[in-house]
């Protein structure tokens, strides 16, 4: 990958922000009870929901951008990348420490940063995982929620896929691997 070694970056994010994000959290949930999807896999909806929009909110304090999506919309006319704002097809993918392992989409279609959250307000962000190791390195046995296992369009990272991680500094160390991925993705298409 075309960017410097360098470290993963801790996020400490403020209170009353992660405090706005959980008012927010209750009006989308609101909203998705009535989606199928969401019906299926209702299991700890609140703290997926949480987690997963902290670590979006906590990497757009770090580096001062503005794209998180505070909307409440039907999930088939949001399916866009988190990071899509800034244009960049890259989704953000956030995890308690204590569940270890970040859940995927079977069927990868991007890109994806992984954060791992140690507190509601510190956050570790790993780095850039590309689309193929996505691929090559899930592992349904560790989902630990039977509901998401059952339902069949989410998986686990295999413990393998760290390893792939790409640790970035900037937002356009960042633009660089998705470029590449998308470049070899292009290829990949083409054989």
């Amino acid at each position: 990958m075309g960017v410097p070694k360098s470290d993963p970056i801790w996020v400490v994010f403020p209170q009353h922000k992660v405090d706005r994000v959980k008012s927010f959290i209750q009006a989308i949930i609101e909203r998705k009870r009535t989606e199928k999807h969401h019906q299926d896999d209702d299991d700890n909806e609140d703290c997926r929901w949480t987690i997963g929009k902290l670590g979006e909110a906590a990497f757009e304090h770090h580096f001062n951008l503005n794209f998180v999506d505070w909307s409440v919309d039907n999930s088939l006319k949001m399916a866009e990348p988190d990071l899509n704002p800034i244009g960049l097809n890259v989704g953000i993918k956030t995890v308690l420490l204590e569940h270890r392992n970040h859940l995927v989409h079977k069927v990868v279609r991007r890109p994806e940063v992984l954060i791992t959250a140690f507190s509601e307000t510190s956050y570790l962000i790993l780095g850039f995982i590309p689309s193929q190791t996505l691929r090559d390195h899930q592992n349904i046995d560790n989902v630990l929620n039977a509901k998401i296992r059952a339902a069949g369009f989410k998986t686990a990272l295999d413990t393998k896929a760290y390893g792939y991680v790409v640790p970035f500094q900037s937002i356009d160390e960042l633009r660089v691997l998705a470029a590449e991925d998308e470049a070899v993705e292009r290829q990949r298409k083409s054989a």
